[in-house]
């Protein structure tokens, strides 16, 4: 009889709040050796997995065997990490295996946001007295208050907050008075 295909495993779920986002592919990972005598560590072994932990491969070693551990990834995207020390008399530290969780993770994304400022129109009905901010903002990890509106009476500024902290929504009234430069 054919054997049944294997069923495809659902993407791994990922943290978002305790990771580490740089937009760099050259970074430097912390770790902190607090169970192994400095004197008898003879390596510390990089392990990532780009896949939640399905999958482990070497990274290398810390030249230095002291913190940080200089990192370089050929691509964006979120990396999982976890550290291994070997000792002088030969013990070593279980490697990853499949379905390990990293102990660290690092979202590159080197691709700043695309955003467009759509228009600015005067508002009308609830927001009568207001100039109604629209625009478009893009990224691979936009944040959930990710918004940031400034004015310049130029191009060159100064330029002076209306809005920090703002949700993505594609729109912010924002209430004009006399003292509002045209």
């Amino acid at each position: 009889a054919p054997s049944a295909p294997l069923p495809i495993a659902p993407p791994p779920r990922l943290p978002t709040d305790n990771m580490l986002s740089v937009n760099s592919q050259r970074f430097r990972l912390n770790y902190e050796n607090s169970y192994i005598d400095p004197n008898l560590v003879k390596s510390v072994i990089l392990w990532l997995t780009t896949d939640g932990g399905q999958t482990w491969s070497s990274y290398g070693e810390d030249a230095d065997l002291v913190s940080p551990f200089p990192v370089q990834v050929e691509r964006e995207g979120t990396y999982g990490f976890r550290i291994v020390y070997e000792t002088t008399d030969g013990v070593m530290g279980r490697t990853p295996a499949r379905g390990d969780q990293p102990d660290m993770w690092v979202r590159v994304d080197v691709t700043p946001p695309t955003v467009q400022l759509i228009s600015a129109p005067y508002g009308r009905g609830a927001d009568a007295g207001s100039l109604v901010i629209n625009w478009r903002a893009e990224d691979f990890d936009i944040g959930a208050r990710p918004v940031t509106i400034l004015w310049g009476q130029t191009a060159e500024g100064p330029w002076t907050n209306i809005v920090t902290g703002h949700p993505n929504t594609g729109s912010y009234s924002w209430r004009v008075d006399n003292q509002t430069p045209e």
